[in-house]
């Protein structure tokens, strides 16, 4: 919300929530560290799926954005960057990418401070529902900014080594591998499973952890069963939409469980390093540098540029 953010406007006020996306999305690479296709604008580094937009990182290091762009979350600067983060709810999205010398700049919508990223040196940014979270590359404070109206973007006190937006919660990995969060909290989703995690992805209203034995854990709403991950599947990291759960399993496939109704479940086969996902849609990094999406495409999430 890789993440990972995405509810509807009718269940944020009466109970008032990705970052994709996963609504943020952590990238674990199981191929060779060969850097030879470094440079090359044909391939890709990392890709996140916001509401309904998606954005990624060329090989060259420049950012591509496809999908709605009613607000301009889908129109990147130029530049180039090292991650970028795309998030939004009720069809009020921005993105956020983290430039190559550590500047976090936004794009998209901004009534709420989406845009006023802080000053300083990062090496990630996570977007959410109406708030946006960076930290550095090792164990680092979180810093937010954006929407705070369930305190989302008040961060607990502490060293973190992985954080992720949700709709209106945010959860992050202390040093000890406890899941730690903050924010809104009606469903659970801020009220973490006990264990020792190492990555988790916020979605909507629901959140995922891989705990350090490679299963799958999930808190917050049930519907769709989509906090129910299949429990004979090792992980390495999670990302989830709106409705429903996607895993990145340790023989570099994907798994998806939860509300399927437009195909955001059917992953194709792998391998792949990455996946996220937006609020109906899915999509995977694969072995050879290639973004794959699958599900939704009523705004071009899923067409991915050249």
């Amino acid at each position: 919300m890789p993440a990972r953010w995405f509810l509807s406007l009718a269940l944020v006020l009466p109970i008032v929530s990705g970052c994709p996306t996963d609504l943020g999305d952590d990238d674990v690479s199981f191929g060779d560290d060969d850097d030879t296709t470094a440079g090359d604008p044909t391939i890709w580094q990392f890709v996140v799926a916001g509401e309904y937009h998606t954005c990624g990182v060329r090989g060259d290091g420049t950012l591509a954005c496809w999908g709605r762009d009613d607000h301009g979350q889908a129109s990147p600067p130029d530049g180039t960057f090292k991650h970028v983060g795309a998030g939004g709810s009720n069809n009020e999205a921005h993105s956020c990418g983290v430039r190559t010398d550590g500047e976090v700049v936004c794009w998209g919508f901004a009534e709420d401070g989406q845009l006023q990223a802080p000053d300083g040196s990062y090496a990630r940014v996570e977007v959410g529902g109406w708030h946006s979270c960076a930290m550095g590359s090792g164990p680092s404070e979180v810093v937010c900014w954006g929407a705070d109206f369930s305190g989302q973007a008040t961060p607990e006190p502490g060293q973190f080594t992985d954080v992720s937006c949700g709709g209106a919660h945010t959860c992050a990995i202390d040093e000890s591998g406890a899941a730690v969060c903050w924010g809104h909290d009606a469903n659970d989703q801020s009220t973490p499973v006990p264990g020792t995690y190492v990555q988790l992805d916020a979605g909507g209203l629901h959140t995922c952890a891989v705990h350090a034995d490679a299963r799958g854990e999930c808190w917050g709403a049930p519907w769709q069963d989509m906090s129910t991950p299949p429990v004979d599947v090792e992980f390495a990291t999670m990302g989830l939409g709106e409705n429903h759960s996607c895993g990145l399993t340790t023989d570099a496939e994907i798994v998806c469980w939860g509300e399927n109704l437009d195909g955001q479940c059917d992953a194709p086969a792998g391998p792949y390093t990455q996946v996220t996902a937006g609020r109906k849609h899915t999509c995977g990094l694969t072995f050879d540098q290639r973004i794959v999406c699958w599900g939704s495409n009523d705004e071009g999430q899923c067409d991915v540029p050249q």
